[in-house]
């Protein structure tokens, strides 16, 4: 088989799994509120990504020992298994421990192809444009995940979105099975030692490792808590709720690149970073303004919210990058570790402010939260 033809399948495979799991991500959150309760959500979201913490360290051995394909198909057998339970069960513990579950086994599906792709990277030298590509897709595969919901779900029968994210893994099973390239895993060059001091050493490396581990916060606080806030607080039904997030994903397509030209010619990453931490944490004060508000009031509102992370995503990634390389695997683990730290802490605030606040309100809080992007941005050393 040739290269050409395994970076195409890594493409749809990539695309497939993306896909599978944003057809639930957003509606997860509901499902586990019906059972549990919206104080109760986060909870289970804590347990799944301190789990997928450890997963993180744990999967590269596994993967080297066994084989990436084959520890692949093992997990996408499961995620399957585990979703058609989703559909079916009737029981709050089973919800409970199911949804535990799916995230844990979603995130090591993600590391396996990350490992996969890093492989590729590695082995064709094309390390930007298959980053920018995969970009692209992972943006395209939430596009149209939420767009799923318009059509998927009706009112709370969630069921229907599980079942169509396990039929979407059947073709990705297959790739794995067959048609995914087999590589060979190096072992790893750095250790965690070397990880620690590299972050004392470099003020900057420390800088935008925080504010992205703020905007990782973001992203699991929209995910979990804003489709509960727009369903069963505002009212909107799941057809306009999945077009709203569609339009919210425009400005991770339209801005970045942008972003990223800006920063290389006029201004550099630390006045865009600031910028983004204001324009998100305005978003969120104004969310109790909001209720009751129409629906393109919200649109408005998410729109504006998803300019400043995607500023903040761009700035993140590019600064980052431009102080580590291929030879810093242990400092781009450690790097990728701060998506399940910020799934721990983001609904733990929210659980917390949830004790003494309506679900609207805690939106405040969690816009004070994205203020400590400024200061943190300030420590950054820029690039211009």
């Amino acid at each position: 088989m040739t290269s050409l033809f395994h970076k195409s399948i890594l493409h749809v495979g990539n695309f497939l799994a993306l896909y599978h799991f944003y057809v639930v991500a957003y509606v997860t959150s509901s499902f586990l509120a019906y059972y549990v309760g919206v104080e109760y959500v986060g909870y289970v979201f804590i347990a799944s990504s301190v789990v997928s913490a450890l997963v993180l360290y744990a999967a590269p051995p596994i993967f080297r020992s066994f084989g990436t394909r084959n520890v692949l198909t093992l997990l996408v057998i499961a995620e399957i298994a585990t979703l058609l339970g989703l559909a079916v069960t009737t029981n709050w513990i089973a919800a409970a421990v199911l949804v535990a579950i799916q995230g844990t086994l979603t995130f090591a599906i993600f590391i396996g192809i990350d490992l996969l792709i890093e492989a590729s990277v590695k082995t064709e030298q094309v390390t930007g444009r298959v980053r920018t590509l995969f970009l692209i897709i992972s943006n395209l595969a939430v596009l149209l995940g939420a767009l799923s919901l318009t059509f998927v779900v009706d009112g709370d029968q969630y069921y229907r979105a599980f079942v169509t994210s396990a039929i979407v893994l059947l073709p990705f099973l297959a790739f794995s099975l067959w048609l995914f390239p087999r590589v060979s895993l190096p072992a790893p060059t750095s250790e965690d030692g070397s990880v620690i001091a590299q972050f004392r050493a470099n003020k900057s490396l420390r800088a935008i490792t925080l504010a992205h581990f703020l905007l990782q916060i973001f992203f699991a606080w929209m995910a979990i808590y804003s489709p509960i806030l727009l369903f069963s607080y505002e009212g909107f039904s799941w057809a306009e709720i999945g077009t709203l997030l569609a339009i919210a994903m425009l400005p991770y397509i339209i801005f970045e690149y942008p972003f990223g030209v800006i920063a290389d010619t006029w201004l550099g990453e630390k006045e865009i970073l600031i910028a983004g931490f204001i324009v998100i944490a305005l978003s969120m004060f104004m969310v109790p303004l909001f209720a009751g508000a129409s629906y393109w009031w919200w649109a408005g509102l998410f729109v504006l919210s998803r300019i400043g992370a995607a500023a903040v995503e761009a700035m993140t990634e590019v600064h980052f990058f431009r102080h580590v390389s291929e030879r810093d695997a242990a400092t781009i683990t450690a790097f990728r570790t701060l998506r399940p730290l910020g799934n721990i802490i983001g609904p733990l605030i929210a659980s917390l402010t949830l004790m003494h606040l309506p679900l609207h309100a805690t939106f405040f809080i969690f816009g004070l939260v994205m203020l400590v992007g400024i200061p943190v941005s300030l420590a950054l050393v820029d690039s211009k």
